[in-house]
């Protein structure tokens, strides 16, 4: 399973459309996704003092439009792009993201 950390409200708006599509997704051509054990580091990293945010839970097995690339600044690490606007469908669970009192990002129970 890989995860996508985004708004709630930027959701609700893919379902009316049928896809999810990030604001960023013109200039960079694929969605960010984290493994589940990237997820914390990544939601304390960009999504410090954001509000309502969900984990849209998606099976990247047999995916073809799934890579794990490494980001620019690190050689080592590989996270999970999505080349190609998400349908909807493909989401397995749409998970609450809350920020706990201490400010940090704390993985959900039920994400492994």
């Amino acid at each position: 399973m890989i995860y996508h950390i985004c708004r709630k409200e930027d959701w609700e708006n893919a379902l009316k459309k049928g896809f999810y599509i990030p604001e960023n997704f013109e200039k960079e051509g694929f969605i960010h996704f984290s493994k589940a054990e990237q997820v914390c580091n990544t939601a304390n990293l960009f999504y410090k003092n954001v509000n309502h945010l969900v984990l849209l839970e998606t099976d990247d097995k047999d995916d073809s439009l799934v890579r794990f690339e490494n980001p620019p600044d690190d050689p080592v690490a590989l996270f999970p792009h999505y080349y190609g606007t998400l349908p909807v469908g493909k989401v397995l669970r749409v998970i609450p993201f809350p920020q706990g009192k201490n400010g940090l990002f704390d993985l959900p129970e039920g994400v492994a």
